[in-house]
């Protein structure tokens, strides 16, 4: 995966939903995406891991859960590791 803002690398979790109550009373599912760098895939430790919180699926699309942020994150396919 990508996001709009140059990170990205191989996903290893996906947490949630969770759910963001807002101050007029509306609930907001969301989630968070956990990854590594492609570069250390296989041989990665706790430290290396990220997290892009606050997700939210609209039409297709993976965006952040607040309107003003317009930050995307991409899924892309990747050649399958040869044995």
């Amino acid at each position: 995966m990508r996001t709009s803002y140059g990170s990205g690398g191989i996903v290893t979790a996906v947490e949630g939903p969770v759910v963001h109550p807002a101050a007029d009373g509306r609930e907001y599912p969301h989630f968070t995406i956990v990854y590594v760098p492609a570069d250390c895939f296989g041989r990665h430790t706790k430290r290396d891991r990220n997290w892009i919180n606050e997700c939210v699926a609209v039409h297709g699309r993976i965006l952040k859960l607040l309107e003003a942020n317009s930050d995307e994150v991409f899924v892309e396919p990747m050649e399958a590791a040869r044995p």
